[in-house]
């Protein structure tokens, strides 16, 4: 039976947010991120709204900017947010594939391919995801 119509406004919408938050940690700007993300063909993949989806991301980078400091741990309210964004996306698949894309946009990244993002990370272990060899972007070999 398929999804009604607002619950699968809802999943878009987390998956949209959840993958924004995964991808803060690249350091990169929102217009490079994006274009990371159209040459792993991740919006068609995922079914998800580029510009729709930049604003999200342009406001995850702007939040986390705000933020004092960097923390070597997630709290409790991130850990809440973190599961709140999870809950609606139920499909094994999609959860595989948000993985992958989030491992392979943040892994192109030096700054970060060492310690790779602490939300990716949970995500993938709460989920039980076996992230897969990162994706070529289309037109690289």
């Amino acid at each position: 039976m398929p999804m009604p119509p607002d619950d699968r406004a809802g999943a878009q919408e987390a998956l949209a947010s959840l993958l924004a938050l995964m991808l803060v940690p690249a350091g990169c700007t929102p217009t490079e991120l994006v274009a990371r993300l159209a040459a792993l063909d991740a919006f068609r993949q995922l079914g998800l709204d580029r510009q729709h989806f930049a604003g999200r991301l342009a406001q995850m980078i702007e939040a986390a900017e705000g933020q004092a400091g960097d923390r070597s741990w997630l709290d409790d309210s991130d850990l809440a947010r973190i599961e709140r964004l999870m809950a609606p996306i139920d499909d094994p698949l999609t959860r595989a594939r948000l993985c992958d894309v989030a491992a392979a946009v943040l892994g192109e990244d030096d700054s970060v391919a060492h310690s790779r993002s602490q939300f990716l990370d949970h995500v993938v272990s709460t989920w039980h995801v076996a992230l897969d060899p990162p994706p070529t972007p289309r037109g690289r070999r």
